[in-house]
């Protein structure tokens, strides 16, 4: 589950290229790409150090990205421009994608020649691997927010974690449960068979296999405490490429590993012989090196939008569907203000009819970086059918509706409400966008600055914020962690009734009747039965007005003059660097 940030870095699914045409700098990049050709040294620039150099704690885009060219998983996304194609899962440590009549029980052969980079040709990636890799997610030095997804999924497994909780936070304690208890519902066949048993019938399960997260373990990382400094210079790869050095916040160095064999790994090419990632540089400085052909990807950072128009019919701009909601208004539903006027469905349907969403696109930079969003699952997820539930002309508000809407609910002379909001990037003029557009309709909003450090934990995820009046609507962002079947990656955190405080849906909202649909949808194996139930889900949860989707953000993204094959790939929505080659 994945809070969406807008700035510099963008997070969030599907990969779609949408623009196309002529460069700015002809010279090189109106040039065919030509045939991949093997060598040379892929260099990227951006901003931020790695988050993560464990792939039990990663869960960032961009670090999404650096593991697809150092580690595998049991299944994956392609990486092609075929929109339809990049959000079906295909095998990769597995010979196959399994798909059991019962959705419960699955099992899974690994690719005989996928290996670890252990030296002398490497050691084959076995089932216990896969075993190990579930079992460090709830280590008690850095537990893996993709814990949550399995913990109560595969049998044994919150049984493994809460034993977990009372060991030492030592290498050897860590060592010792490890390897000498079992999760019960993960069992191995021999070398290259592992098997998962569920508690229960769960239709998505391989969708979220496929995160970074799911990624078998060597017993070599156990040798270190959870991506600490040590852990990182001591990585083990089992991709086409290992770690060669990390000077942590200046650079990071990937070259080819020799362990690796192609015959086995039928998704990454890996074309260029070195990666080399320098941290550190403003966005305009990535933005100036790559135009001028001095870098060839940027690490984490994304077009200024003011640069968009000169830039939109470039070669060199690939816009990325991230399939995160970036702006949807929070309705905090708990507020006792007004006399409780946000628990009021009318009031509620007097702001989907009130927001100006053409607005807001605007000034987020036009639909190169975005498109207007109406309902809840947005189009890279499974049984998205694009409808409009609170229609207004041209998505730019229909004020006399809201009016009568707000009249009739009780509150004929208009209404005041308090909206916090990010100092930060592009959120001021979103949230002066949006005032200005509830005006229209008799909507005050009274705006409340806030730092984006504080903006989530002390305000939209607070139990006291929400009940206490300290405000009313909110824009927030998120963004599903999978394309396809990951439906519950945005319905259990923002629609679900929350089973405790501190979640991230806002109003406490609940609707049992959906919530007993969603147990089917996440139940069946059949994928057009699920599509089925998520839209009728969908559309019960719009009737609710739970929240107002506003936008769903692409990600522009540019690369420099030499670098061909690029294309993101629908899971870390960033250029597959194992696909890319430098042009001769």
């Amino acid at each position: 589950m994945k809070v969406w940030k807008l700035g510099t870095t963008a997070a969030g699914v599907a990969v779609a290229v949408l623009a196309s045409g002529c460069s700015s700098n002809a010279s090189t990049a109106d040039q065919p790409e030509g045939e991949p050709v093997q060598g040379g040294t892929l260099r990227l620039l951006g901003a931020a150090d790695v988050d993560h150099l464990d792939t039990a704690s990663v869960y960032s885009p961009n670090g999404t990205a650096l593991m697809r060219a150092v580690s595998r998983q049991l299944v994956t996304f392609p990486t092609t421009k075929d929109e339809a194609a990049s959000t079906g899962l295909v095998p990769d440590l597995a010979t196959e994608v399994p798909r059991p009549a019962d959705s419960r029980t699955f099992a899974f052969t690994l690719r005989e020649g996928a290996t670890w980079d252990t030296g002398n040709g490497g050691r084959q990636i076995t089932g216990a691997d896969v075993q190990r890799g579930f079992k460090r997610l709830c280590n008690p030095v850095v537990p893996s927010a993709g814990a949550t997804y399995f913990m109560d999924a595969i049998k044994g497994m919150r049984a493994f974690c809460d034993g977990f909780k009372d060991v030492g936070k030592d290498v050897k304690a860590i060592k010792a449960y490890v390897e000498g208890t079992d999760i019960a519902g993960i069992t191995t066949d021999g070398d290259r068979k592992v098997t998962f048993e569920l508690e229960a019938a769960m239709g998505d399960f391989t969708t979220l296999l496929a995160l970074t997260p799911a990624s078998p373990a060597p017993v070599e990382s156990l040798d270190h405490l959870p991506d600490s400094p040590d852990f990182r210079k001591s990585f083990v790869s089992s991709g086409p490429y290992r770690i060669a050095s990390y000077t942590a916040d200046q650079h990071l160095t990937l070259e080819r590993n020799p362990s690796w064999k192609a015959a086995s790994d039928p998704l990454r090419k890996a074309y260029v012989d070195r990666i080399e990632i320098t941290f550190g540089a403003t966005q305009d400085s990535v933005m100036q090196q790559l135009r001028a052909g001095t870098i060839d990807l940027p690490w984490d950072t994304t077009v200024p939008p003011a640069l968009l128009p000169q830039l939109r019919k470039s070669k060199r701009l690939l816009v990325v569907k991230t399939g995160a909601m970036e702006p949807y208004l929070g309705i905090n539903m708990r507020s006792p203000n007004n006399d409780g006027a946000m628990g009021k469905i009318g009031v509620r349907q007097a702001l989907a009819y009130a927001v100006d969403k053409k607005a807001v696109l605007q000034v987020q930079g036009g639909p190169t970086v975005g498109e207007i969003q109406n309902q809840l699952f947005v189009s890279t997820l499974l049984g998205s059918d694009k409808y409009d539930p609170y229609p207004t002309p041209g998505n730019a508000g229909d004020p006399a509706k809201a009016r009568q809407l707000l009249a009739d609910a009780g509150y004929p002379n208009g209404i005041t409400l308090k909206m916090p909001y990010r100092t930060k990037d592009q959120y001021p003029q979103v949230a002066q966008t949006l005032q200005a557009g509830f005006k229209k309709s008799g909507i005050t909003l009274e705006l409340i600055p806030v730092t984006p450090t504080e903006y989530y934990r002390d305000w939209l995820t607070s139990d006291s914020a929400q009940t206490s009046g300290r405000w009313d609507i909110a824009p927030a962002g998120w963004a599903p962690d999978a394309p396809g079947a990951s439906n519950r990656t945005v319905y259990e955190p923002l629609v679900r009734k929350p089973a405790a405080a501190g979640s991230y849906n806002y109003g406490n909202y609940g609707n049992p009747e959906t919530d007993a649909l969603a147990e089917k949808a996440l139940a069946t194996g059949d994928p057009q039965e699920a599509a089925a139930l998520w839209r009728e889900i969908d559309k019960k949860v719009m009737g609710d007005v739970p929240l107002v989707p506003i936008t769903v953000r692409n990600q522009a993204l540019y690369s420099g003059n030499r670098v061909g094959g690029v294309a993101a790939n629908s899971l870390s929505k960033w250029p597959d660097w194992t696909l890319v080659w430098l042009k001769k």
